[in-house]
């Protein structure tokens, strides 16, 4: 059993927070990925790393172990908890990210309302241009008409974008439209 081992560093870290060595208890934590466990026993190891630095790092401590621990809670899918993370460690911006990372828009939208209102526009950008790469002109049109149509014209898809226009009622476009038009 070499100190790659998982039961060694499940121990180790065990000892680390007996002893309130808190960062030094994750980092052994840390160390367990799936070239020493098995799935579970990394789940497990991450989701502890992550109560241990909630409860018991703060500053620049907890930024450190939320900046590795983060996005593989992310990786298995522990959405949550990754979330949870980034805000214990007064990481906001990263904590909305989470949800952004995984199309969650609408559990993005409501943290950052609670967190920072500021961060609401930055959440809404994020949506407008994920959509819009995606080509995903109905769920734009329902956040961002004016983008939509844009993106309806930018593909030459005119007919479906005067009736997108005129199904909300956006009489600016067809009027533009119209005048285009040869007599």
């Amino acid at each position: 059993s070499g100190s790659n081992d998982s039961r060694y560093l499940l121990q180790k870290a065990s000892e680390y927070a007996r002893a309130e060595e808190f960062k030094k208890a994750t980092e052994c934590l840390l160390q367990i990925t799936d070239g020493n466990a098995d799935e579970a026993t990394v789940g497990r190891a991450l989701l502890r790393a992550a109560e241990i630095c909630n409860q018991f790092l703060e500053g620049p401590e907890a930024m450190d172990i939320a900046r590795d621990l983060g996005p593989r809670l992310i990786e298995i899918n522990q959405i949550g908890p990754a979330a949870q993370l980034y805000l214990a460690a007064e990481m906001p911006r990263e904590a909305v990210d989470v949800f952004i990372k995984t199309d969650n828009w609408s559990k993005a939208r409501r943290l950052a309302k609670e967190i920072d209102p500021q961060l609401v526009a930055y959440v809404e950008t994020q949506q407008k241009s994920r959509l819009r790469n995606q080509g995903n002109v109905e769920q734009l049109a329902d956040i961002d008409i004016m983008g939509a149509l844009d993106l309806l014209a930018e593909q030459g898809q005119w007919t479906r974008c005067i009736d997108k226009a005129k199904q909300h009622s956006v009489p600016v476009l067809q009027n533009i439209w119209l005048s285009m038009q040869p007599n």
